[in-house]
């Protein structure tokens, strides 16, 4: 069994560049592609492999730093999920959004704040069709890239500075919206806790077609 940790793109890079035994040239091709298309490459790595290791051999151990109010609770049940489907169902982060008055609305793909609705279909246009920016676009954005999230931020600086956010990045914008110390936010935070969740997986049991490019910094996101 190899274990293969893909927590950074390095990480894969020195993978590849020992298990396929490739040349120089041909690694620095990889690394290049790799960057906007970390998905290909394991499939490209999985065709290399061919008959030499079973799908099951090739073990991925993956991380994600997490900070959530239910001791991982909801990740144990539910798997790694997008904030739209957080959300969507009961759960902390859902009571606290509308207990501040946002509602999210997946179906639609909607957001209702202060008696307005807002269209996530519209987030790449400049300011939502408007002349200037408001504190609800921070929000909206988030949820339409539909961060991989069960209350936690997982972003590539966690490797660029010395501290990490306990909070995730749809509670800075939440703020945003509802003004700096909330009450309700202020509760949440202080009953969040920060942790690391660890887990493996097999290539076949991943399903390659499930993992996803993280756009570009440095981290693979993978549903489970």
């Amino acid at each position: 069994m190899i274990d293969f940790g893909i927590f950074t793109i390095d990480g894969v890079k020195r993978f590849l560049f020992d298990a396929l035994r490739i040349d120089g040239c041909e690694f620095g091709d990889m690394q290049l592609r790799f960057r906007s298309d970390e998905v290909g490459t394991y499939a490209d790595v999985r065709e290399r492999l061919g008959e030499s290791l079973a799908p099951d051999d090739l073990l991925l151990h993956l991380r994600h730093v997490t900070a959530n109010t239910d001791g991982c609770a909801s990740i144990r049940e539910s798997g790694i999920l997008g904030i739209g489907d957080v959300l969507s169902r009961p759960s902390a982060l859902t009571r606290l959004f509308e207990g501040c008055g946002v509602h999210f609305d997946k179906a639609s793909r909607t957001v209702s704040v202060d008696g307005r609705r807002l269209s996530l279909d519209l987030v790449d246009d400049a300011f939502l069709g408007r002349e200037s920016s408001e504190p609800i676009d921070g929000l909206l954005y988030i949820l339409a890239e539909d961060s991989l999230v069960n209350s936690f931020i997982h972003k590539s600086c966690i490797r660029e500075y010395s501290t990490l956010s306990r909070y995730p990045e749809a509670i800075w914008a939440l703020e945003e919206v509802v003004g700096h110390g909330n009450e309700a936010v202020w509760r949440w935070k202080d009953a969040a806790r920060p942790y690391v969740v660890e887990f493996t997986a097999t290539l076949k049991e991943l399903d390659l077609c499930r993992l996803q490019p993280d756009d570009g910094m440095g981290f693979c996101r993978a549903a489970v």
